[in-house]
């Protein structure tokens, strides 16, 4: 959900200025209706026809946004854009000068109508004055604003080689509009904004306007270098390239000679010892440097000025910038859909996550708005963006890309940190299945997943050190691992990876005999579709199923799916077959029931037979998520398909698992960490509280209200008045502590002292981020209050690699599931398992 979800924006833009505004509006999550002429819509779809047969400047600017076709002029028009506007927010317009205020659409028109409307007029001059009637397009602006005056060499002037007029004034609009939506919120009226290009430009050109105030002499050209800084720009390479570098005070002009240079005296040379001097004396220093910089090739001077600490950048052309290394290393970029496909797109600066929907299709096929589709609710099915989103996607069904991702992902394609993430997970879910030995209800699915044979096999089953098969073993250890409450968690889809991937991906690698490397990124392809899933299913769906068990089919067919190397289509029928079999009611835990560990169980099976029925030509449905019969359609209600193929490739959803630290379901934790720091902050014992409050989201009191008076060691694990008071009388929540205080009087005591209160400022930041805090009325009159952003285990307060192997060596030793020297064998195996040409057996079995 963006920030400005719910924001209703109608707009009449031609070009860039306008359309760029919008677009970040759409970034941000607002419904953007883009008004466009019947047959030829915005003049700038025909720019060029460079990013598959579509305009470059359109695709950049137009992402997002509906468009409907109107011909303004006809008769229905004012009918149309009435009812429209009485559904908006905002009203955006670049169209010739007073063209709107002829078609009653000022401000001083629509405010009596319509008071919280704001109203923003985007032009080249302004709505007065007199130039309010010229034309004005980017370079034209340019030239009037002074730019070309300071741009260029001695020689001759240069324009921008991108809009900058345009993308000033739009960037004023976009601020300006966000600002009269905060100051709507606080007097519920709406205004009017006149943005101009010339004072957008104007207001950016206020430097070189400073250095020539009062008729002194302005800046002079001077091409890539600084006109008033030197030395401060390009210079060429001994191999025939060119280096920009930039030096901005004394300190770094001695460094420069000293380091870089070799001639520590120049820096009090008279000729160069202050900056006035060096621009001064720029044809002399600039024979200096270029001769020592003959020396050397572009990569040996980077690498040198990088050692010294200057200031410096390649001179890259639009290849060097698609393909930047800084930009990939982040995650900016993502793709878009267009009518003939996807392409790539930079997200948003400042953001991580953005709406990124399809470019709308040309504006002769797009439908015609008419009064009827006008006055359709947000969202609503029938609109032209609606229809064009929906055509778009039984082409090209997000289903299919992620089918095609878990398919094709390799490990070569993986970055490092994501890799060894995935051993940190792995350790914690082998660790965390050590821990499930001789739990009843785990030991029940075991039985019977054993006695279903075969009674030996190539694959592990951990607890009971024998083997079966690859569907049996991943069975018993999916049980296994979801038991003792201390596998992972992805905050932001509430979905446990591990206990669904991992379990057949083992059983199947040691099936199959395959390396290291490929368990690891099974392990991968399984946590990027699981957890793309559960965020698609959303909120709602959350609330009755438990996503493990459901989208969990879908990881664990995409896990076994990369280990069988299916083709991008088996894997979409190995995804079909898994999704209707997705199961998991979250009812269990009102009977204290043994449901758990079998939805994980099925789930980790049904995805492996789903794999390998797809790889022997087994179909499955092809939109079996967002099809109209599909996963959302009977499981959830505010269901995000763009969720699915969120950044795929560069955002990796496995590095933003977190650990557990408390051993208890993840929903009471942050209020946890939160009264374990008020408590030890204020040296508070248990018995001097006299009630706590816990403040959550809704998702916690959907999960955890139910358990009042838990009878079950594991139900009290969804007992948030249990684990708060385990955290107050044995100072933790973990499997001793659970096993033997979880009916100690003075934790019963503290329990029927807590209480859970819906806050709306958590609720509003779940599922991206789990915030706790508690509120505690002690017995002698204080009331006291904690507030935890992150919770021990998250990924910005993780749990190191020593952390890790002191939790796997707790776990293994709480049953008895293996001992410390074998579990120091595993871990050290798991550290370097992308070594391992074969994935063989970790424990070695017992008579």
């Amino acid at each position: 959900m963006g920030a400005l979800d719910g924001i209703t924006v109608v707009t009449l833009e031609h070009a860039i200025a306008a359309p760029f505004c919008t677009r970040q509006l759409a970034d941000n999550g607002a419904r953007v209706v883009k008004i466009e002429r019947p047959g030829v819509g915005d003049f700038a779809r025909a720019y060029d026809e460079r990013v598959a047969g579509r305009a470059s400047h359109f695709v950049w600017t137009n992402r997002s946004k509906e468009s409907p076709a109107l011909d303004l002029k006809h008769a229905q028009a004012p009918e149309i854009l009435a009812r429209l506007l009485g559904r908006a927010d905002v009203l955006v317009q670049n169209l010739a000068p007073g063209a709107a205020a002829r078609l009653g659409l000022s401000y001083e028109a629509l405010a009596p109508k319509h008071p919280g409307l704001i109203v923003c007029d985007i032009s080249g001059y302004g709505s007065d004055g007199p130039y309010r009637d010229k034309k004005a397009y980017d370079l034209l602006i340019q030239s009037e604003s002074g730019f070309l005056s300071v741009t260029g060499t001695p020689d001759d002037m240069a324009k921008a080689g991108c809009s900058i007029a345009d993308i000033a004034a739009g960037m004023y609009a976009y601020s300006n509009i966000l600002a009269a939506l905060i100051e709507r919120g606080r007097t519920g009226r709406g205004r009017r904004i006149d943005i101009s290009m010339l004072e957008s430009m104007v207001e950016w050109m206020s430097f070189p306007m400073y250095y020539a105030f009062e008729g002194a002499a302005p800046p002079p050209r001077a091409g890539a270098a600084h006109a008033t800084i030197y030395p401060y720009g390009p210079f060429p390479t001994g191999d025939g390239k060119t280096v920009m570098l930039g030096l901005q005070n004394e300190r770094e002009w001695q460094v420069f000679c000293a380091k870089v240079l070799g001639e520590p005296g120049l820096a009090t040379d008279e000729r160069f010892s202050a900056n006035s001097r060096r621009v001064a004396n720029r044809a002399a220093l600039r024979a200096i440097i270029v001769a020592r910089f003959a020396q050397l090739d572009a990569a040996q001077l980077v690498a040198l000025l990088d050692e010294a600490q200057i200031a410096n950048a390649q001179v890259n052309g639009m290849a060097e910038v698609w393909a930047h290394p800084q930009l990939k290393a982040r995650g900016r970029w993502t793709t878009v859909d267009t009518p003939a496909g996807e392409v790539p797109a930079l997200l948003p600066p400042g953001m991580t996550e953005a709406r990124m929907d399809a470019i709308p299709r040309s504006a002769s096929t797009a439908s015609r708005c008419s009064p009827s589709s006008a006055t359709m609710p947000r969202g609503s099915r029938g609109s032209a963006a609606t229809a064009s989103s929906e055509d778009f996607h039984e082409r090209h069904p997000p289903s299919r890309a992620l089918a095609e991702f878990a398919a094709t992902l390799t490990f070569e394609s993986i970055p490092g940190p994501v890799v060894r993430r995935a051993e940190d997970l792995f350790l914690d879910w082998f660790a965390s299945a050590l821990a499930g030995k001789d739990a009843r209800p785990v030991e029940t699915i075991a039985r019977f997943a054993e006695a279903m044979g075969p009674a030996d096999g190539p694959s592990e089953i951990l607890i009971h050190r024998r083997a079966s098969s690859p569907l049996l073993a991943a069975m018993a250890n999916a049980a296994a691992s979801h038991f003792a409450e201390q596998d992972d968690v992805h905050n932001g889809s509430v979905f446990h990876p591990a206990a669904v991937v991992f379990p057949p991906a083992l059983a199947v690698a040691q099936a199959l005999g395959r390396s290291g490397r490929d368990l690891l990124v099974a392990g991968i392809a399984g946590y990027e579709v699981g957890i793309r899933v559960g965020e698609f299913l959303g909120r709602s769906h959350y609330r009755v199923f438990h996503t493990t068990g459901t989208a969990g089919t879908l990881a664990a067919a995409a896990a076994v799916g990369s280990l069988l190397r299916l083709s991008p289509q088996q894997m979409l029928h190995a995804f079909g077959s898994a999704g209707t079999q997705s199961a998991g009611l979250w009812e269990f835990l009102r009977d204290a029931a043994d449901s758990k560990q079998l939805h994980t169980a099925h789930a980790a099976a049904a995805g492996l037979a789903a794999a390998y029925l797809a790889q022997d030509g087994l179909t499955g449905a092809q939109h079996i998520l967002e099809g109209v019969q599909g996963m959302a359609a009977g499981m959830s209600t505010d269901p995000e398909p763009a969720r699915l193929t969120d950044r795929l490739g560069t955002r990796w959803a496995l590095a933003e698992t977190s650990f557990k630290f408390h051993a208890s379901c993840r929903h009471t934790h942050p209020a946890a960490d939160a009264l374990q720091q008020l408590m030890r902050t204020h040296h508070l014992a248990a018995d001097a509280v006299k009630r706590v409050t816990a403040r959550v989201h809704q998702g916690a009191i959907d999960v955890l209200g139910p358990v009042t008076d838990p009878q079950t060691v594991h139900q009290a694990k969804f007992s948030m008045g249990t684990v708060l008071g385990l955290v107050a009388v044995e100072g933790r929540a973990g499997l001793a502590e659970f096993d033997a205080d979880y009916k100690d009087p003075a934790v019963v005591a503290f329990r029927d002292k807590v209480r859970m209160e819906l806050d709306p400022d958590v609720d509003r930041a779940y599922p991206a981020r789990w915030i706790g805090k508690v509120q505690v009325q002690t017995a002698d009159g204080r009331t006291l209050e904690a507030r935890v952003d992150e919770p021990k285990g998250d990924p910005g307060n993780t749990l190191s690699r020593a952390e890790l192997e002191d939790k796997a060596l707790r776990l293994a030793q709480y049953r008895g599931g293996a001992s410390d020297d074998e579990m120091r064998a595993v871990i050290a195996r798991i550290w370097t398992l992308a070594d391992a040409p074969r994935v063989g057996r970790f424990l070695a079995g017992r008579a």
